[in-house]
């Protein structure tokens, strides 16, 4: 067990959530502030998902070269610098300054996403590793809840959204400078590895496309959700953040419900009910009541970390490659989910394009039942 491995993960992600998950909370002001369409305002998301999926693509170049140690030190950096940036485009007055350091977020977002999960798993006792990794995504479930609690926070004292992002460079200083107490055990394992070990790239699609597709239904909900409450449902932006507050708090609630109790359910049970139950709740959220969206988070909760553990299970020995390689399929999917939605919300409207979710929900159900019944799963290392 490697505990600096793991309090470094846990807490890189702290940073990473509440940048993240700021963008959906202080949308609707980013695009009034700078008189923006919700088109224009997607290049926000869309830049972001480009940048982080570059780094992605570079994985194998960057990480055996950085390690898990330096590689998370560096992209927490970049975490830092894009917050202060945000905060500095609200002062300069253009909404370019805003793309530029959007794309910069991206970078740190792609890094961390592939260091943290891989620290987590590689630090954690194998018959542990599901409720740790349940914990690492509850961390994130914690920041989030945060998030748009704390910018309702802000918004009551008289400041606005940039002062969110002045206040989340904070944990990424932080992180940063703890980081260097944080000795990288596993470097020269993680360089052999990409040297020496072939994987079939039908396997990481498959793989990358279910865990994308799920992805994109997770960052709709959780980057749009006050836009459509406040355009679609005319809900206050207060209100319609603690809805989106729930739904965090959901997230939260799944997560460390996974991360104490020892569930003796396999991964691929677990897996088809997430993606089965949240479809239901999302359409009792769109044609019921909204509570329904928030409680999303709750179904939705243990699916990521769990699809990590169910990799590990079915390809231990190239685990930490195919976890790399679908955040790289993370990353493209979530670059064309925004723009798809800024374009479906500039054609039919914002209330159809929310309702894109399904097509992501339905997808990873779909690639993910192929997936377990294909030959994929006995694959050869050459």
């Amino acid at each position: 067990m490697n505990k600096g491995f793991i309090i470094l993960g846990y807490l890189a992600l702290i940073a990473l959530s509440f940048l993240d998950n700021g963008r959906g909370a202080t949308y609707p002001q980013i695009l009034e502030s700078f008189n923006v369409t919700g088109n224009q305002g997607a290049m926000i998301f869309s830049l972001a998902s480009f940048t982080g999926l570059l780094v992605n693509f570079t994985t194998s170049y960057w990480l055996p070269r950085t390690g898990l140690v330096w590689g998370t030190r560096i992209f927490i950096l970049f975490l830092a610098l894009a917050s202060l940036g945000l905060y500095l485009s609200a002062q300069i007055g253009h909404f370019w300054v805003v793309l530029v350091f959007a794309s910069l977020a991206g970078v740190g977002f792609g890094g961390i996403g592939i260091t943290m999960n891989i620290m987590v798993s590689e630090g954690s006792p194998i018959h542990l590793r599901r409720r740790f990794l349940s914990g690492l995504h509850g961390t994130y479930g914690v920041a989030s809840f945060l998030a748009p609690l704390i910018f309702n926070l802000i918004l009551s004292l008289g400041g606005n959204w940039s002062i969110y992002f002045l206040l989340s460079s904070l944990p990424a200083i932080f992180i940063f400078l703890y980081s260097f107490k944080v000795v990288d055990t596993h470097k020269e394992s993680i360089k052999n590895s990409y040297t020496k070990i072939k994987t079939s790239p039908f396997l990481k699609i498959a793989i990358g496309l279910y865990m994308g597709l799920y992805v994109a239904s997770e960052i709709l909900l959780s980057t749009r959700l006050t836009l459509y409450l406040t355009q679609v449902k005319s809900l206050g932006i207060e209100t319609a953040n603690n809805y989106l507050s729930g739904f965090f708090l959901c997230l939260l609630v799944g997560r460390l419900s996974f991360a104490a109790i020892n569930i003796r359910i396999s991964s691929s049970k677990l897996l088809n009910f997430s993606l089965v139950i949240t479809l239901c709740a999302f359409l009792l959220g769109f044609y019921v009541h909204p509570v329904f969206l928030s409680f999303c988070g709750l179904t939705m909760s243990y699916f990521f970390p769990v699809s990590v553990e169910w990799i590990n299970e079915n390809f231990k020995d190239i685990s930490h490659l195919l976890i790399s390689s679908s955040m790289t399929s993370i990353g493209l999917i979530l670059m064309l989910m925004h723009q798809l939605f800024g374009l479906l919300t500039e054609g039919v409207g914002l209330n159809y394009a929310f309702l894109s979710f399904l097509f992501f929900n339905l997808g990873s159900f779909l690639v993910f039942h192929l997936l377990r019944r294909s030959h994929f799963l006995k694959f050869e290392t050459k």
